[in-house]
């Protein structure tokens, strides 16, 4: 599907040992339809947000990538002046990333969240979700067996405003990603 909105965002940086380094943000906002995480039988309507990350080596950003794709968790905000802006921005991503993509319900997402801000160092996958889900009870809730379908959760607005003014504008072009 076409998005509604694409965006683009350059931040240049150093990284710890004093190198050049560039950070290139892409994120698109696209119509969809996906079934509600709130009443799992009912088809929506709803904007699907997606973020992606490009990092690279240097101020050139068609050569030395070394990382793409969600690549968050490989992002230091701060190498960069922007830092909170940046930290604000991936804090967006975790979040939001294809809201229209959600395996679980309101309530089974919610106890995931939880059990995974408890437990770091379980692997967030389909397998440990379901062991969790079913030792808490919720893997069938309220009918919703976890994982049968794709369910979404509208993005608010503030937060559709926020990517599209942090963002927006840079049209620096860029021909080869990771």
């Amino acid at each position: 599907m076409n998005p509604k909105w694409k965006g683009r965002r350059v931040f240049r940086g150093k990284n710890e040992a004093g190198n050049n380094i560039t950070l290139v943000l892409d994120a698109e906002i696209r119509p969809d339809e996906s079934y509600d995480w709130e009443e799992t039988d009912r088809k929506v309507a709803l904007d699907v947000l997606a973020i992606s990350g490009s990092i690279f080596e240097g101020r050139v950003v068609d050569k030395n990538c070394f990382s793409a794709g969600q690549c968050y968790d490989s992002i230091e905000p701060s190498n960069f002046k922007e830092a909170d802006l940046i930290q604000k921005i991936i804090d967006v991503w975790k979040e939001w990333h294809l809201n229209g993509t959600l395996a679980g319900d309101k309530a089974q997402e919610e106890a995931l969240a939880k059990f995974y801000a408890n437990n770091p160092k379980v692997k967030q996958d389909y397998d440990h979700a379901v062991a969790f889900l079913k030792s808490a009870e919720l893997h069938d809730h309220n009918g919703y067996v976890y994982g049968t379908k794709w369910l979404g959760k509208p993005v608010p607005q503030d937060v559709i405003n926020f990517v599209k003014d942090t963002i927006a504008g840079d049209e620096e072009k860029y021909e080869d990603e990771c």
